[in-house]
């Protein structure tokens, strides 16, 4: 059983995108009936994370297998509540971000994976692009997709983030010097 944690956001670009990319990553899993969406919760802001998380786990009598969070402080929060129900060593944890506690649970088990956009490539295309556009070029060397933005559709280029666990955490996000070994 699987579960999703995240921070509602009014239907946003990002949120609506990244529950696309996650439900297309897992397409498969959920085809073959290896993996079963068993909720997608959504963050209380006036409950707390932890406690948000405590209410998603007692709805499906805490048989949860793993959790994949929208941003580090929901991570934080559902691992909170993993130890306080005691299945810390049994709910696997997954999330987005490059922030230090993130890579400190990574290192130290608690958490399993992130999700990783190496700012070096974000600024890179970001810059291309930029430069393109001052020139006002009509032809760009990469590939754009059309995204709702709520309002209309926009031109986006969108980039393969990684995923990152402790098998690579020094050779992605501490190479790249977002953070520090130490």
């Amino acid at each position: 059983r699987y579960v999703f944690f995240e921070q509602e956001t009014g239907g946003s670009f990002r949120s609506a995108n990244i529950q696309k990319g996650r439900l297309k990553a897992l397409q498969s899993f959920i085809s073959r009936g290896d993996i079963l969406i068993s909720d997608s919760g959504f963050f209380d802001p006036t409950a707390g994370a932890e406690s948000s998380m405590e209410s998603l786990l007692s709805k499906d009598s805490n048989k949860v297998d793993a959790v994949l969070t929208s941003n580090p402080a929901l991570a934080e929060g559902a691992l909170e509540a993993f130890e306080k129900a005691k299945l810390s060593s049994k709910i696997s944890l997954a999330g987005m971000g490059d922030d230090l506690p993130t890579c400190r649970r990574i290192a130290s088990g608690t958490q399993a994976l992130t999700i990783y956009e190496p700012p070096h490539k974000l600024a890179e295309e970001t810059g291309y692009l930029a430069a393109k556009l001052a020139r006002k070029a009509t032809e760009f060397d990469c590939q754009f997709v059309e995204i709702p933005n709520g309002h209309r559709l926009v031109h986006a280029v969108l980039l393969t983030p990684m995923v990152i666990n402790s098998g690579n955490l020094d050779s992605t996000i501490i190479q790249d010097k977002v953070q520090k070994k130490e």
